[in-house]
């Protein structure tokens, strides 16, 4: 009878390398018979001491581990419950057989964690935590299991360092303000900004909830009062309506265009630079080029305002007519049609529909062409196909790459305003030398569509609620971090307010000079007025087109 430490491979031991790391098992043997029991602790081969049990200290992990001591610590500690459960067996009469031990351990463990859950070091139950969000039973999205994952890794590194340094096991409770502190200045200094701090805080706040809700242990972890993490004056980028338009005449990009050769990388074309796309022809696949692409999905950002991994999984099916509007030829006159998708980043799976317009109607026509639907294009839902190109291995284009080239492209079209950057300290100040301007094609990433859709919605007039229901936003708090109030806002209808009685001098009445309007002014006047029957631009927008054409 005896309990041992081994390493539990699962291979043969000549198979792996030295700077391999392997569970640490615990072993208890009686006559004959084995039971391995998990430690949780991994170890390297090479801090492997194979000779751990002529030490003095009987420990197997050696101290080039830079965790040796914690890790040690552990595993006594296991080997501790073990040998108890057996001395308890012995004293109520019984033989400490293995499947006894191995009953009584399972019994153990159940009451350990039902009655006495508080003395469990935090470090385990945060790992307990960890398994919970990467498991079936957390309700939420993929996308943002792997933003939590980030944190988790994060507080794990931070905690084991601080454990070793002040040589001591952490209990829930021992999560105070101050440890949290030690948690933001340890971030900071690894050169992580605030607004990435504030997740990592927000994390161990679901952690605390985590601990109440399933375990009914009352840890309260909060954010530190005066840790400021919000700063209301950050800029927003956006693209304004004429760089927009910039982008959309742009046509160097184009296959169709000899000039495109001239912003091939490194003058050298490879199979990256063109992207084929799959259609319903006699050839069976479309040509672009990359930064065709890249152009037109930065396009089709500004107008649906969805999110990057919304747009990329978008089929021609996600595409919808609006039976009740008459159809034809051209934008101008045909049946509205709706993007309509499910956000990636919602917890319920909510249903957005955005109306396509002028900007976003050249884009689907393009991608969406030959791809099994009938040339009229009232048969969207017949299409399985994708909207956009995928990879040559039928994957999504890669949000990293996106953002990496749309700057290049931004840079070659000349979007070149300069704006305002900085970082700030844990005070929310400033930090020095960081305030400076850059040009706009630096912050061009696929974010900053979601950021143009919102703000030419409300340079229009649109209201929030509307916005927000085409958006996807049910936070107003969230999504007031989309836009900045401009100084141009504020001045917008100031000089309307209470004009009533104000004004001391009259202007003399004018007699409204007869209009000789030309079949130009009038075919522009019938396709403004159709934009405005079918809700494309508000009232007031279409009153002022009207008066510019009319002069």
């Amino acid at each position: 009878m005896g309990v041992h430490y081994i390493l539990q491979f699962k291979k043969p031991k000549k198979d792996y390398t030295k700077h391999e790391e392997v569970l640490v098992s615990v072993r208890y043997y009686y006559k004959g018979r084995k039971l391995n029991l998990s430690s949780g602790v991994k170890c390297k081969i090479k801090d492997w001491n194979e000779n751990w049990e002529n030490t003095i200290k009987r420990e197997p992990i050696l101290k080039t581990d830079v965790q040796w001591k914690d890790k040690n610590l552990k595993l006594k500690d296991k080997e501790s419950e073990i040998n108890n459960i057996i001395l308890q067996i012995e004293k109520d009469g019984e033989v400490p057989y293995v499947d006894i031990v191995k009953s009584h351990l399972k019994n153990h463990q159940y009451l350990k964690i039902k009655k006495s859950l508080k003395k469990i070091h935090f470090y385990t139950l945060f790992e307990m935590f960890e398994s919970w969000v990467n498991s079936d039973l957390y309700p939420n999205r993929v996308s943002y299991v792997k933003t939590i994952n980030t944190s988790i890794k994060e507080i794990k590194s931070y905690t084991e360092e601080y454990q070793f340094k002040h040589k001591i096991k952490l209990l829930p409770q021992d999560i105070d303000e101050e440890w949290i502190w030690g948690l933001i200045r340890w971030s900071y200094d690894k050169g992580i900004q605030p607004t990435t701090i504030k997740k990592r805080i927000k994390t161990l706040v679901k952690f605390s909830n985590w601990l109440r809700e399933k375990h009914h242990i009352d840890t309260y972890i909060k954010t530190p009062s005066d840790f400021k993490y919000i700063n209301e004056d950050r800029e927003v980028f956006f693209l304004t309506r004429d760089e927009v338009q910039k982008i959309k005449e742009f046509d160097e990009f184009e296959i169709s265009n000899d000039k495109h050769l001239n912003y091939i990388p490194n003058n050298t074309p490879t199979e990256s630079w063109y992207v084929e796309d799959k259609v319903d022809t006699k050839e069976g696949v479309r040509r672009y080029t990359s930064y065709e692409v890249y152009k037109d999905m930065l396009l089709f950002l500004c107008g649906v305002g969805c999110r990057f991994g919304d747009m990329v999984k978008m089929k021609i099916s996600n595409l919808e007519y609006d039976d009740s509007t008459p159809k034809g030829k051209s934008y101008e006159t045909s049946r509205k049609v709706f993007v309509v998708f499910n956000m990636e980043k919602s917890k319920t799976n909510k249903q957005i529909r955005v109306p396509i317009n002028q900007l976003t109607y050249d884009v689907i026509r393009k991608y969406s062409k030959d791809k099994h639907i009938n040339q009229d294009y009232r048969k969207f839902n017949e299409s399985n196909e994708y909207l956009f190109p995928r990879t040559k291995f039928g994957n999504p284009i890669s949000n990293q790459k996106f953002n990496k080239h749309s700057q290049e492209i931004c840079k070659i079209i000349g979007i070149k305003e300069n704006v305002r950057t900085y970082k700030v300290d844990l005070n929310n100040k400033i930090i020095e030398d960081t305030d400076k301007m850059i040009p706009k094609w630096k912050k061009c990433s696929s974010h900053i569509g979601r950021r143009t859709f919102i703000r030419e919605h409300i340079e229009l007039g649109t209201p929030i609620r509307t916005i927000m229901s085409l958006s996807g936003h049910s936070s107003q708090k969230v999504f007031d971090g989309y836009y900045k109030v401009l100084n141009k806002d504020l001045l917008k209808n100031n000089n309307e307010m209470f004009s009533m009685g104000i004004t001391t001098t009259k202007k003399p009445i004018q007699n409204t000079p007869s209009v000789d309007i030309s079949e130009q002014q009038i075919n522009q006047l019938k396709r403004w007025k159709d934009m405005f029957d079918m809700e494309l631009i508000d009232e007031e927008e279409y009153k002022n087109k009207k008066k510019l054409i009319l002069g």
